[in-house]
Formats: C-alpha cells, sequence, structure tokens
C-alpha cells in the first residue's frame, strides 16, 4: 500500500512539473512548433497577427479588401487598428462579414493569425498538421485556434473561407463535423464570389 501511494506522489509531481514547465514557456519557443518565424507582431480586435519576413502587411491589406457590398453587411464599425497599414482593419472587417453572413456573432475571441510568405512557407507549415498538402492560399488549424495563409495566393474568398471556420470553432461549444463545416464554409464563400464576381462559369 505504501509502494502505490509513494507512486502515485511520483507521478502527481511530474505532471504538476510538466504543467509549470509549459506554463513558463515562453510563448515564442512554444509556437515555434509550428516552423512558422514571425518578424513582426500586431493586434486587431479579433487577431494577434504575425507575418514572417518578406510579407508586406499594405499589400495583404489590399489583397484581401471587402468589395462594397460586403463591407455594408457591417452593423458596427470597425475600430482602428494599431498598424498603418490597414491589415488589422481589413482582417476584423472581413470577420464580422463572415460572422454577418453565418449569424453567428461572437463579441470576445481572440484567434492566431500568422502570415507566410509564400506557398511554399505554408506548405512547410502545413506539413506539420498534416500529411495532406493544404488548401491553397492558407488553412485553419482548430487544435492551436490558428489561421494560416500565405503572402502569395491568399485572395478575399479564401480569407472568408477560412475566416468562417473560425467563427464555427469559436461560436459552437461542440464543433460541427468536418463535412458540415465545409457546407458552411463554402456558402460564405459563394456569397463573397458573388460580390467579387469571381462565381465558376456554368458551362
Amino acid at each position: 500500500m505504501r509502494d502505490i501511494i509513494i507512486r502515485h506522489h511520483y507521478y502527481v509531481a511530474i505532471i504538476s512539473l510538466a504543467v509549470f514547465v509549459f506554463l513558463w514557456t515562453p510563448e515564442k519557443a512554444r509556437s515555434s512548433e509550428d516552423g512558422f518565424q514571425p518578424v513582426n507582431s500586431f493586434r486587431s480586435r479579433y487577431f494577434n497577427i504575425s507575418i514572417e519576413n518578406g510579407v508586406d502587411a499594405r499589400s495583404i491589406a489590399m489583397k484581401i479588401a471587402a468589395p462594397p457590398g460586403i463591407a455594408s453587411m457591417i452593423p458596427e464599425p470597425v475600430s482602428p487598428g494599431h498598424s498603418d497599414s490597414g491589415l488589422s482593419d481589413q482582417i476584423d472587417l472581413l470577420f464580422l462579414a463572415v460572422s454577418e453572413i453565418m449569424d453567428l456573432h461572437l463579441n470576445n475571441t481572440k484567434c492566431e493569425l500568422k502570415i507566410c510568405k509564400d506557398r511554399l512557407s505554408l506548405s512547410e507549415v502545413a506539413s506539420r498538421f498534416r500529411a495532406q498538402g493544404s488548401r491553397a492560399g492558407g488553412f485553419y488549424s482548430a487544435s492551436t485556434n490558428t489561421l494560416y495563409i500565405d503572402a502569395e495566393d491568399v485572395t478575399v474568398n479564401i480569407m472568408a473561407h477560412e475566416l468562417s471556420h473560425v467563427v464555427q470553432t469559436n461560436y459552437f461549444v461542440v464543433t460541427p463535423p468536418e463535412k458540415t463545416q465545409e457546407i458552411l464554409a463554402g456558402y460564405v464563400e459563394y456569397q463573397f464570389r458573388k460580390y467579387t464576381n469571381t462565381l465558376p462559369r456554368r458551362i
């Protein structure tokens, strides 16, 4: 009996030590597990945004700029961000537009957004999460609540699709099945494509 108690205390001590080490490990060291190497970061209302070397934040802001029809859906103004590039404002605006389209509203949430410099860099990050290649332009990791996009291929339609996964994961207590998520994400992307005139042509 005494040996069982000693072993129990030993395991509790080991687990406690592991938790302590994790909590006291700097965030930068923990986040490096995905291979992403940020050189700059800033915050918006809903996102902690990090960018790799070679990423032009102002250029990304222009690539994902919401068309007027989408922007008009937002019932509340987007608060000015802390970056003069306008990127944080554009991302928050898209997040609110996606929430409006899905009628799923989040008042208090914070997600990580990591912008890779190109598709190769994104693929290297994606390989650490799954064996299959990621969707061109970006992907969302629900396990880490992190959205990854690449500066080379991202579009406003891709951002809308991936942001819908962010909304779904953070809104529902039980995350919908993958197929259900893709149906909802496809609906959001369809709405954006209507406003950006990028719907596939029917033959």
